[in-house]
């Protein structure tokens, strides 16, 4: 429904304050949906109700991507549980279960492994991952609208999910 809106494109992850201060987001995708959500209990976890309505980032890949450039809408993350962890991450890179519980919410975004904020090396000193939050594994919610839990470990190394 977004999209219909919006000339078949989907939301941008955040708009920054003029200046563009890394980080500091004074409209991030949460309020530029919630016209079609309609309802803020969507964006809270019950299995995570310290991280507050950021328990979901979007998948900076898509940012403000037409409908028409992604090739695959039923193979790729839009959005999905994540969180924020304090770096160095402990745990295996590519074991989402091993980090533990995250510091605190994904804010925004949600990255994939190899890029700065996956790794703790982006603007913010601290790592946005998917968090698997329910039996090892997370909800995904993809470009074409569906909705289905995978196993952490999959969603870390799957690179389809993660490029449209």
């Amino acid at each position: 429904m977004y999209a219909q809106d919006y000339d078949e494109r989907l939301p941008l992850g955040w708009v920054a304050p003029a200046g563009g201060q890394c980080g500091v987001s004074v409209y991030p995708w949460r309020i530029a949906v919630m016209p079609y959500v309609k309802n803020w209990q969507l964006f809270y976890c019950p299995s995570a109700p310290s991280l507050g309505c950021q328990v979901y980032g979007i998948n900076p890949n898509t940012w403000a991507r037409a409908l028409a450039e992604v090739r695959q809408p039923a193979s790729v993350c839009l959005i999905c549980e994540a969180g924020r962890w304090n770096t160095p991450v402990p745990g295996d890179r590519l074991d989402p279960v091993s980090w533990g519980p995250p510091a605190g919410g994904a804010h925004w975004q949600v990255a994939w492994p190899g890029s700065g904020q996956y790794e703790g090396t982006g603007c913010n000193p601290c790592a946005r991952r998917p968090y698997a939050a329910h039996n090892e594994g997370l909800n995904v919610g993809y470009a074409d609208g569906h909705v289905k839990w995978l196993k952490g470990t999959n969603v870390v190394t799957d690179s389809t999910l993660w490029n449209p």
